[in-house]
């Protein structure tokens, strides 16, 4: 094996560590002799593997944090129908492990910042295990740098309190960290001359996507009916930036499973955009009466401390992420929700811990049971419909290898 340069294909660009986990699996699949699709099949099953796992730690997440059941159920139950975390969980590419490395990154660092508000003696493991998630992150795409705020954050913090031998062992290891998290772009940089190289610096494959230049971006619009009215990829929505984000999270927008020609496609798109105002018109109730309490004594905002910041400006980070990526390219391929994937676990978790303060067990069972019968109806749905878009063969699912 060897890392190829950027500019040899498509995804040639991209750090090592998923495409050197997939070489792994497929010299594997040689021992046991399998054949070509097969062997694609097991590398296939890498990302619905990690995201049980994933899930596994996200609940772990909620429970630390002292989360009380019920909503940690409930943020669970969305977390597991997103439709974006679902299909991108089924698909062949290096997104949902950087999914796992930001979920473990934020693990450790939520370990270690309740260790050093309670004045303990912080474990050295954990801090060299949340600097290796956040490594792995960086070697495994481009935005995963952003989880080096992480351990920069730690000790930051440890620097209150601790002695000079501390500050200077956790001040090496954090050092070492950032070069290793560096190393992939510095190595890119050596050969392309630009940092953060992309493939459309070497490619001109969106060359003639819409819009094509950022004054036809369309950054304050959300054309929600004109996505209900066509749930697809379609000349009124592909401009709207927040509306190709909404869609793509709650929807197979840019079809690779949901054929627009299957009958009863468009109704699904419909549904799909139903549960997703919802959850985004809750989402910002909650924030709205948490910012009214924000003076009582009931919102506590002195807890807050440095946890609800460190995590808020990765989250803003990981939003920022399509935002210039569009800058940089403005096509509605730049328009990713999968840029913003890594970050979700870090907004359930904020939102269940300063947030859903005052619902009501009944509400959130009701929500639960909600989340449930959508992720059921939406898994059915592409199983119905998931054979004749196979069949689809000008449609945007990739061909095995």
């Amino acid at each position: 094996m060897s890392i190829p340069l950027p500019n040899q294909c498509w995804e040639c660009y991209q750090p090592p560590i998923y495409y050197g986990l997939c070489a792994v699996v497929l010299k594997g699949s040689e021992v046991l002799n399998l054949d070509k699709f097969n062997s694609w099949r097991l590398v296939q099953l890498i990302n619905p593997l990690v995201s049980v796992f994933v899930l596994f730690l996200f609940y772990r997440i909620l429970w630390h944090l002292e989360v009380p059941f019920q909503k940690r159920i409930l943020l669970l139950s969305f977390f597991a129908v997103l439709p974006i975390d679902m299909l991108t969980c089924s698909m062949i590419g290096n997104d949902y492990l950087l999914v796992l490395f930001s979920a473990l990154t934020f693990y450790y660092f939520s370990r270690l910042y309740n260790q050093i508000e309670q004045q303990d003696s912080i474990s050295w493991l954990h801090y060299f295990l949340l600097c290796f998630c956040a490594v792995c992150g960086a070697l495994t795409k481009q935005h995963g740098l952003l989880l080096i705020i992480f351990p920069a954050s730690v000790l930051f913090l440890l620097f209150r309190n601790s002695s000079l031998k501390l500050r200077v062992v956790y001040s090496s290891v954090f050092i070492l960290t950032t070069i290793c998290s560096l190393s992939s772009e510095i190595q890119k940089f050596r050969v392309a001359g630009k940092f953060l190289v992309s493939n459309q610096d070497f490619y001109n494959y969106t060359d003639g996507q819409y819009p094509g230049d950022i004054s036809r971006v369309e950054f304050f619009s959300f054309r929600y009916l004109d996505l209900i009215q066509n749930p697809y990829l379609s000349q009124k929505t592909s401009a709207s930036f927040n509306t190709e984000i909404f869609a793509r999270i709650f929807f197979d927008y840019e079809w690779r499973f949901l054929s627009p020609q299957a009958n009863g496609a468009n109704l699904i798109g419909q549904v799909a955009y139903v549960f997703g105002a919802f959850w985004v018109l809750y989402f910002t109730f909650l924030f709205v009466v948490r910012v009214g309490e924000l003076n009582r004594d009931s919102f506590h905002w002195p807890s807050l401390k440095s946890f609800f910041v460190i995590s808020s400006v990765v989250l803003i980070l990981y939003a920022l992420v399509p935002f210039v990526q569009t800058v940089r390219f403005p096509y509605f391929s730049s328009m990713k929700a999968t840029f913003l994937l890594p970050g979700v676990i870090i907004f359930l978790t904020l939102v269940g811990r300063y947030l859903m303060k005052k619902s009501s067990e009944w509400l959130d069972y009701s929500l639960i049971l909600v989340n449930l019968s959508f992720g059921f109806y939406f898994a059915l749905s592409i199983y119905n419909i998931l054979p004749l878009s196979l069949n689809q063969l000008s449609g945007p699912l990739f061909p095995i290898p």
